[in-house]
């Protein structure tokens, strides 16, 4: 995993409570929930942001329990509310794909632990509004969008392309490129700021990781989607479509559609439609809605 012990980087800390003795140790911490079953750069954003916007030391709650409130933030997660028993801050989470019918019961029984302050995009919040008959504010965005504000990307090498695969793609893709002096593929399994200081070094990114696309518009750097036909991820489209909404005049064609058969001159083709759009949301109101 990344953060083996207490860590501290551009004024985040992160601690790594492996058992419930350590966790009811870790007094002043504040808990948050990720996921942190693989290593992935964007499931480790959340709680790397919050800990640089409040100052205060982040412990992870999954997998805990007594835990009397914890905070749900950058990601797909909120389908895991079913999992807590705790009082939870919903803060630019999303869902990975529309609710399962049978699971309206569950999350029912949850909602009344749960504020939302903020959900990922229009998609979100539609379907929560309309399977749970729930008010959800007209606060929007993935809060990864707000890095800029927090973090400055270490100077790199300039990259021509960032191939930014989900990392179910990434051997893939790395055997494929590894040598390519164009096309540099992005490991997304380490740590956030390394991921991000390559991203921001780029001249476009291609990625088929939620989080490669978010970081790029973050921080100025045109893209496009890459979605493998032959290999799709969990929801497959819903969670971009999800953060496409909070974009103006992104429609859901900016997407390039590939096979795993896939080569460079696909690349650099994909490469030419990579750009940048203006927000339709307030990411004000994103940043002040977590105090």
């Amino acid at each position: 995993m990344f953060f083996k012990k207490k860590l501290r980087v551009e004024r985040a800390s992160i601690v790594d409570a492996r058992s419930e003795e350590v966790f009811k140790t870790l007094n002043n911490m504040l808990p948050c929930y990720w996921w942190d079953s693989t290593p992935n750069f964007g499931d480790w954003i959340g709680p790397w942001l919050i800990s640089m916007k409040t100052g205060k030391s982040i412990v992870n709650s999954r997998n805990f329990s007594n835990v009397p409130k914890t905070i749900f933030s950058v990601g797909s997660v909120i389908h895991h509310l079913i999992d807590t028993d705790t009082e939870i801050q919903v803060w630019g989470s999303g869902l990975i794909k529309p609710i399962d019918n049978r699971k309206v019961r569950k999350f029912k029984k949850v909602i009344p632990r749960v504020t939302f302050l903020a959900v990922r995009g229009r998609l979100t919040k539609n379907e929560l509004v309309q399977q749970l008959g729930i008010n959800i504010p007209d606060i929007f965005g993935d809060p990864a969008l707000l890095l800029p504000r927090y973090y400055s990307p270490k100077q790199q090498k300039k990259i021509k392309i960032a191939l930014c695969p989900h990392y179910e793609h990434f051997d893939l893709l790395h055997q494929m490129f590894k040598e390519d002096e164009d096309i540099k593929v992005i490991n997304v399994k380490r740590e956030p700021w390394l991921v991000i200081d390559e991203i921001a070094s780029a001249d476009v990114c291609i990625s088929s990781s939620l989080h490669g696309l978010i970081i790029a518009q973050a921080y100025g750097i045109p893209w496009i989607w890459l979605h493998f036909d032959d290999k799709k991820l969990i929801g497959d489209r819903f969670k971009f479509y999800d953060f496409y909404s909070t974009l103006k005049s992104c429609s859901n064609e900016h997407v390039v559609n590939l096979t795993t058969e896939l080569n460079k001159e696909d690349i650099l083709a994909a490469s030419k439609r990579a750009r940048l759009f203006e927000y339709d949301i307030n990411l004000d109101l994103l940043d002040q809605s977590l105090v």
